[in-house]
């Protein structure tokens, strides 16, 4: 049977009784939890210039990302299958969503992709949303 470290229920108790526990916090997380993880980004991963957001779950991020680079009638690519969240809220900012179809392996068909994205005769792609392992179909693309 596994258990967190003591250490950790003690301060998730301690976490219980401070009154900002139970308060929404700031879209882009706690200020002093965003500091912390652009040390640690900086010091494990050598990205200096890091923007980071930290949120309650994919969801909130993927939104607020769409919410953030999207206008209405800008053009989104969306692979298929495709996560319903995913859709829903490109639907919410307006975006044009275009389905990029994948192939009988369900895995980004690069050529189309590729094809699209350069296609001039259609409206600028602002957005391409790819989840990997693929949502709802559990795909995972290649490294290579």
């Amino acid at each position: 049977h596994w258990k967190p470290p003591p250490s950790a229920c003690e301060a998730a108790m301690r976490g219980m009784m401070e009154d900002d526990t139970h308060r929404y916090g700031p879209d882009g997380g706690i200020s002093r939890l965003v500091d912390l993880m652009k040390e640690k980004i900086s010091k494990e991963n050598n990205l200096v210039e890091s923007a980071v957001m930290i949120t309650s779950g994919s969801n909130q991020a993927y939104m607020n990302i769409v919410l953030t680079l999207l206008d209405e009638g800008d053009t989104a690519l969306l692979l298929v299958p495709y996560y319903f969240n995913h859709l829903m809220a490109l639907q919410m900012t307006g975006a044009r969503v275009e389905f990029a179809p994948t192939t009988t392996t369900l895995q980004p068909d690069l050529d189309l992709l590729r094809r699209r994205l350069e296609d001039r005769d259609k409206p600028k792609v602002k957005l391409l949303t790819i989840s990997n392992p693929g949502n709802p179909s559990g795909v995972m693309i290649p490294g290579e």
